[in-house]
């Protein structure tokens, strides 16, 4: 059943993969390593060593959705294209970074804030915080994308990381990003023998992963032609910089035109697909329908305003006041959690070594 509902996923899920029956592995494979050693020098005997291997796809079912449905992860832990992958996702780490500098630097300017983006709780409760002596609590909204790696087209992420990678570029000064084992530089003049992005390259780059989503089950060849490569190192960050050039883009109009609706927006934060909006007023909500894309379907998750879980918090509004506590979504499956395996379960041992047995 298993190989059967992802066989089925694939063959006929026509808007998301196409077969591709016309090339197979090692014609695919050879395209991957020339194209890493031609484009950025790659260490050719090195590239030489890769096996010729497509990543494969797996499938988790979601077992705490009322209706049992499933995730489709493409698994890149071993494949030919993973040293490119590896690097791409340092570049735009190092163009993430660079965009948040930039953008508390025009929060500080202007005063309306055009990142969105977070990586943990920790900016939502420091704007709880801010109410916390205070009785203007008024409102919460949550949403969530729910078709963000699967629907987004890849022209326009292709224009999206476009700009955002040359607003990076312009604003940093530098020509370049140097990329080590395990981190990057700005330079403007790389050591010779360094791998390096410049801002063409590492958007030649991103087109080449998108164009060559490929991956197998079994003996069958597929290429994603729709949404972000699932299960990819630089997924997120493709996706996160995807959604920041809409968000940027509109908030930067914004501010020229409705500057107090733009600043109603500066509760707003977004980790990958989860927005939560605080104390918007209903603005967020008026002027979501226009800043994403059409191929993007955003979900309002909490029913009442006055209420929410966001991320590891659960919210309620309570005489005007934020009253913050933790939640555990894992609380709310409708079967029990096992935290502690055995070790004769199906789990990998590097998980279940840390466990002790009595």
């Amino acid at each position: 059943h298993y190989l059967e509902t992802i066989l089925n996923e694939c063959m006929n899920n026509s808007i998301s993969y196409t077969h591709i029956s016309d090339s197979d592995i090692s014609d695919i494979c050879l395209k991957q390593k020339t194209f890493m050693n031609d484009k950025f020098n790659l260490n050719s005997s090195n590239i030489d060593k890769l096996i010729d291997k497509l990543p494969h796809i797996v499938l988790y079912p979601k077992f705490h959705k009322p209706r049992l449905s499933q995730r489709f992860v493409v698994s890149y832990a071993s494949c030919t294209i993973k040293p490119l992958a590896k690097r791409l996702t340092l570049g735009l780490k190092a163009v993430y970074l660079k965009i948040c500098s930039y953008s508390r630097m025009l929060f500080k300017v202007t005063g309306i804030k055009r990142n969105w983006i977070i990586d943990n709780n920790q900016p939502i409760i420091e704007c709880f915080e801010n109410y916390c002596n205070t009785e203007r609590a008024r409102n919460i909204q949550t949403y969530d994308f729910s078709t963000l790696y699967t629907n987004l087209k890849h022209d326009e992420i292709k224009v999206a990381l476009r700009d955002v990678i040359k607003l990076a570029f312009r604003h940093s000064k530098c020509n370049y990003i140097s990329v080590y084992d395990k981190g990057f530089a700005w330079v403007k003049n790389p050591r010779e023998g360094t791998f390096k992005f410049n801002a063409d390259s590492l958007i030649e780059a991103i087109d080449f992963i998108l164009d060559n989503s490929f991956f197998s089950l079994g003996n069958k060849i597929f290429r994603q032609i729709v949404g972000v490569p699932m299960g990819i190192d630089p997924g997120p960050f493709i996706a996160n910089l995807t959604l920041f050039y809409y968000e940027y883009r509109y908030l930067d109009k914004l501010y020229k035109i409705d500057y107090f609706s733009a600043r109603r927006l500066n509760n707003t934060f977004r980790l990958i697909d989860d927005i939560t909006s605080i104390n918007s007023d209903g603005i967020f909500a008026e002027h979501v329908k226009n800043i994403y894309p059409e191929s993007l379907v955003l979900n309002k998750e909490n029913i009442d305003d006055s209420s929410a879980h966001v991320l590891d918090l659960n919210i309620n509004i309570v005489n005007q006041k934020f009253i913050v506590g933790v939640y555990d979504k894992r609380d709310d499956f409708p079967f029990n959690i096992v935290q502690y395996m055995s070790k004769c379960s199906n789990l990998s041992a590097d998980i279940l070594i840390g466990v002790f047995g009595s």
